[in-house]
């Protein structure tokens, strides 16, 4: 999830699904030519650039493409697999982490994965209620995760407030591929492989 860009600074976020790509709010966009800035976990900053930048049709979803790879310590973010359900269900309940503009993580609990759209309550858990928090406006496109192991499961990006919604990227993942190759082909979305986990637990 990138911290900054040079035209709008923490706002109007982006997050990498491949090497060479990224996922946005369509409302809330990025455009040709921004510098856009990935730091990995020892605090190495990598810029690039969007070279250029595609709209989904009928979802609040834009991919842009980036001048060149990002360096191997940046990681794209991963989808759910095909077959989620036999791991997860339908998701409901389970602890989403959500990001806003001042990158801080908020704890939400998901409504379900099954739809076109995906939103989060407010965590009914009372062990979790102090992670709470109110997505505002300016925290658009910015990335909510479900996370398992330590790896990032992008769920969608930002469209509105509360605690948080957006146009499922499991749903859209098919146009969201085609929009990638299109913009800068040879990279796919990556899924994650629940097969590798074998004290999976909710």
């Amino acid at each position: 999830a990138s911290p900054w860009n040079d035209e709008c600074g923490s706002l109007r976020a982006g997050t990498l699904i491949s090497k060479r790509h990224i996922i946005f709010a369509k409302h809330f966009p990025l455009w040709k030519g921004v510098r856009i800035l990935f730091v990995d976990q020892a605090g190495e900053v990598c810029p690039c650039r969007v070279a250029a930048t595609k709209a989904l049709e009928k979802c609040d979803i834009m991919i842009g493409s980036l001048d060149y790879e990002v360096t191997p310590n940046i990681h794209p973010a991963k989808i759910l697999p095909e077959d989620y359900a036999k791991h997860i269900g339908d998701g409901k309940g389970l602890p989403i982490v959500t990001f806003n503009q001042r990158e801080q993580v908020f704890l939400s609990q998901l409504f379900g994965v099954s739809t076109t759209y995906m939103s989060n309550g407010m965590p009914t858990n009372p062990s979790w209620k102090t992670f709470g928090g109110k997505i505002v406006g300016g925290d658009s496109g910015n990335p909510a995760f479900l996370l398992i192991h330590n790896e990032a499961i992008l769920l969608y990006c930002l469209e509105s407030g509360g605690v948080g919604c957006g146009p499922s990227v499991f749903y859209y993942r098919k146009a969201i591929q085609k929009a990638m190759d299109e913009l800068c082909p040879g990279y796919k979305l990556e899924a994650f492989d629940f097969s590798k986990i074998t004290n999976l637990r909710w």
